[in-house]
């Protein structure tokens, strides 16, 4: 009976979202801090985020064969970006990692003057804590919640 009992808490433990060890179950939160939009259309100057992130990249990347770019707004990131616009590929656009002291703000941006249809865009980073703004400007978009993991 006791096999039985060890053989099921492994499946448990295994099969879902919690960590086992010394008999006691602990959640585990999110890995990585990740927000997502899907099945729009940008449009005018695209969307504006701003967040804080640690030293670690943001990764954002996007579906749906959309040429996109993402640009830093203002000097946001200091000296660790020089201004310009990055493209977006078929991998995640890892942008420049911070000192992790500072909020960033960055817009993605479609094909000037025409709206531009994307399948998913996803943003992935590691917070310092919660703050996170999200400006659509024209672009209308179903929006849901951030998950972070800080």
């Amino acid at each position: 009976m006791r096999l039985v009992g060890v053989l099921l808490m492994g499946v448990l433990c295994v099969g879902s979202t919690f960590a086992c060890g010394g008999g006691n179950a602990t959640v585990i939160g999110p890995t990585e801090s990740h927000f997502s939009l899907a099945d729009f259309s940008l449009a005018g100057l695209g969307i504006e985020f701003e967040l804080h992130p640690n030293g670690r990249p943001i990764l954002v990347s996007a579906s749906g064969g959309a040429r996109l770019q993402v640009c830093e707004v203002g000097s946001s990131f200091a000296n660790f970006w020089h201004g310009g616009c990055r493209r977006l590929t078929g991998r995640p656009l890892a942008l420049p990692a911070t000192n992790g002291l500072m909020h960033v703000a960055f817009r993605v941006v479609g094909t000037p003057g025409a709206a531009t249809r994307v399948k998913e865009l996803r943003l992935r980073w590691h917070c310092v804590d919660h703050d996170f703004g999200f400006f659509p400007g024209r672009t209308k978009a179903s929006r849901t919640q951030p998950v972070f993991d800080c």
